[in-house]
């Protein structure tokens, strides 16, 4: 199966009901696995299977219903796009408004002149028929295709009280001569028209508020960058930057690509992938992003990642690609916006009949009026929106922090969270052990041999404590030697062959594994590699690792939410302990392989636990994979995105409180706006159908009805947006 996933954009959608179709449609596609598709950024994921279904294929099927489907979304395009739709809406609205008021107006002054009538006539075509000529292309199309949507409602209604006024206008003697006086609606249709533009136009302002997390991290890349070739600069186009150029960055430039130093010095500010608000010191051999701002000094970097491989792209991806995807509660919603329409016009026709059977004095009127009530107030928006605006603003506000949430699905299973399980390395401490003591059994020429040697293994490795080793200064001039048979075996150590020597270097466990009994106690707190030779323990090497700044405030704020907080670790337990006592831990656990690790994290989840797990996305990737929540404890460099839940840049401890909060805040406002997207239908349509009547009230105004249903989506994408005031 040639599994392909891939997110498009699309054309065409005006409401939820859009957004539902669409998805339905796709999912009834053979060859497609899976398509979610989001109306508050216009975007679907799909997940299809090439060799049953082209991707031409698919985008004919959804041009038959009337949408079109975008390959390749250029982030900044769709940007562009999206301002240039809201500018023309905006005029669109404003000369609704200015054709509406005067009707409105003269409907006032001369209610009973049908004189008036056909001024008004002409004043309310123009704004049905051209500034609402949106609603009925759209209803055109749905009907087209045997479906609906709310331009359905609003194409219906304002259509219905048009033509039933100009019938009135240029036919008066129809209904006179049968006793019944002939009301125009012109004010309804067009202050209707003029009410539903100017609610899209800030709901779709607010939409696009909500994304500006995405677009403040697209505008972080700058447009030219100082290129060095053959001691020539030149300003290029950062498009044309290629592997291994050499950059200058200069005193408030923004870095153009991801890098290393080479040259110089620099103080980068990386807040805006950390959060952070306090530049960072960078000399020769540190690594720089793209995106990030070079404070202070001078230097020169060499480029190793560009595009699509880069930190700032992969982030913009992680947030774009959560923000697009659906929380389970969202899933209902969008079967509910499916029927919904459907639903409402059926509703308003057999209300529309109650009335017209009633006898009442008014019948024909309140028929007319409730038809128009129904199928303008009724609003699937509010309920489309209420989950997606939330999530774009909450995972937004997070990617500002540092903090990459990699589904919808993340804030709901993090809410159920009891227990915290911490990797101790990397993730409490600084992961960058210190080296403290060497002690090698045998003669003084004996013991530089191991040495050279351990220090040969040991550069082939990744560890912390192998990097440590490695890049003390007393060791760094040491000859390079051919290391053969490298092995590592995750959980215990290494073993290689050096000079025809053959070593073992690692815990404990490692030379236990092998039969090595260990001649030496280490009865302090030290991180240690043991060392073995043919087979023979020979010395070992003792490191310290310092509490990472601010453990203890971020353990303080983690227990606001969980009070059940443990480290696990693969280190000494002596170490394990000493580290927990340091952050006031009572429950730790040292000594475990990446498999103990894991059974301890099911054993766990066995006995009813919702366990989060914090570690760095490398060798604690099973129980990362297990946790009910993983958290990837990122260096900024290299994000481990696909190992977790959530990836936490620079792998700041304090941030897993923060996310922790937010993804709370999301979840709150979810229900809080799907409260308000069910109270809304379930009151005004009621209203809206002539309830108020039966206890002596008034018919609810048609003008009415249509300013409700334009803000009560509105209202919606407002209080997702009041997320940026949380305080991260």
């Amino acid at each position: 199966m040639a599994e392909n996933k891939q997110v498009f954009g699309v054309e065409g959608m005006s409401c939820a009901g859009c957004a539902s179709e669409v998805q339905t449609t796709l999912n009834g596609i053979e060859g497609i696995k899976l398509a979610n598709v989001n109306f508050a950024n216009r975007e679907a994921f799909i997940e299809f299977d090439e060799k049953k279904i082209s991707v031409s294929e698919i985008k004919r099927i959804i041009s038959d219903t009337g949408f079109v489907l975008n390959e390749n979304i250029d982030f900044a395009e769709e940007d562009r796009k999206r301002q240039k739709y809201l500018k023309q809406l905006k005029y669109k609205t404003i000369a609704a408004f200015m054709f509406s008021t005067p009707v409105m107006v003269l409907s006032m002054i001369f209610h009973h002149n049908t004189d008036i009538n056909y001024w008004l006539a002409a004043l309310s075509i123009p704004v049905v028929v051209v500034f609402g000529g949106v609603f009925f292309k759209n209803a055109y199309k749905k009907a087209l295709n045997r479906s609906a949507s709310m331009d359905t409602l609003v194409a219906t209604g304002t259509a219905s009280a048009l033509l039933f006024s100009l019938f009135n206008t240029f036919f008066p003697e129809f209904l006179l001569s049968r006793g019944i006086i002939p009301e125009i609606y012109y004010e309804s249709a067009t202050v209707i028209i003029s009410f539903i533009l100017l609610g899209r136009f800030f709901e779709e302002k607010a939409k696009y508020a909500t994304n500006q997390a995405v677009r403040k991290l697209i505008e972080l890349k700058p447009k030219t960058a100082v290129r060095i070739r053959e001691n020539v600069e030149e300003i290029v186009d950062v498009q044309l930057l290629e592997y291994n150029d050499t950059v200058r960055i200069k005193p408030g430039d923004s870095i153009p690509a991801d890098g290393e130093l080479i040259s110089g010095s620099g103080t980068v500010d990386e807040s805006s992938m950390n959060g952070e608000p306090m530049p960072i010191e960078k000399i020769v051999g540190s690594r720089v992003i793209g995106g990030t701002i070079n404070t202070s000094g001078s230097f020169l970097m060499k480029i190793d990642k560009l595009g699509k491989d880069t930190v700032l792209f992969k982030i913009i991806k992680a947030v774009h690609d959560a923000q697009g995807s659906k929380a389970p509660i969202e899933k209902i919603t969008d079967r509910i916006a499916g029927i919904f329409v459907p639903i409402v016009i059926l509703l308003a026709l057999v209300i529309s009949t109650l009335w017209l059977l009633s006898g009442t004095e008014q019948a024909i009127g309140m028929a007319f009026t409730s038809l128009i009530n129904v199928l303008i107030i009724a609003c699937p928006c509010a309920l489309g929106l209420a989950t997606p605006t939330a999530i774009m603003v909450g995972f937004g506000k997070a990617a500002k922090h540092g903090i990459l949430l990699k589904s919808a699905e993340t804030p709901e299973k993090i809410s159920k969270i009891d227990t915290i399980l911490l990797d101790k390395t990397g993730t409490i401490t600084q992961g960058k052990p210190l080296l403290q003591q060497v002690e090698i059994l045998g003669s003084e020429p004996e013991q530089n041999i191991i040495l050279k040697h351990v220090i040969n293994i040991e550069r082939l490795s990744a560890h912390p404590l192998a990097n440590s080793l490695t890049s003390d200064p007393r060791f760094e001039n040491l000859e390079l030697m051919e290391v053969k048979k490298f092995k590592n075996t995750e959980g215990y150590g290494l073993s290689a062959e050096c000079e025809g020597i053959n070593y073992l270097l690692g815990n404990k466990k490692l030379l236990k594994k092998n039969d090595i009994s260990v001649s030496t106690e280490i009865t302090d707190n030290s991180s240690v590699i043991y060392i073995a030779q043919n087979g023979v323990y020979c010395g070992y090497v003792t490191f310290a690792d310092e509490l990472k700044a601010g453990s203890m405030e971020a353990i303080a704020a983690l227990k606001k939410y969980c009070t059940d907080i443990r480290i696990i670790s693969g280190d000494r337990t002596e170490a394990v302990k000493n580290i927990a006592g340091k952050i006031n831990l009572v429950q730790f656990k040292g000594d475990l392989l990446p498999t103990d690790k894991l059974a301890y994290l099911k054993e766990l989840q066995q006995n009813g636990r919702n366990v989060l797990m914090a570690g760095d996305g490398v060798n604690d990737a099973p129980a990362l994979a297990q946790a009910n929540v993983g958290f990837a404890m990122s260096n900024g460099s290299d994000i481990a995105i696909e190992t977790a839940d959530v990836t936490i840049m620079h792998g700041d401890l304090k941030k897993i409180a923060s996310a922790i909060k937010i993804s709370k805040a999301v979840l709150r406002t979810i229900k809080v706006n799907l409260f308000w997207a069910f109270f809304y239908n379930l009151i005004a349509i009621p209203v809206a159908a002539g309830l108020p009547v039966l206890f002596g009230g008034p018919m609810l105004n048609p003008m009415i009805a249509g300013a409700a249903m334009a803000f009560s989506s509105v209202s919606v994408v407002y209080n997702s947006l009041l997320l940026n005031r949380i305080k991260l």
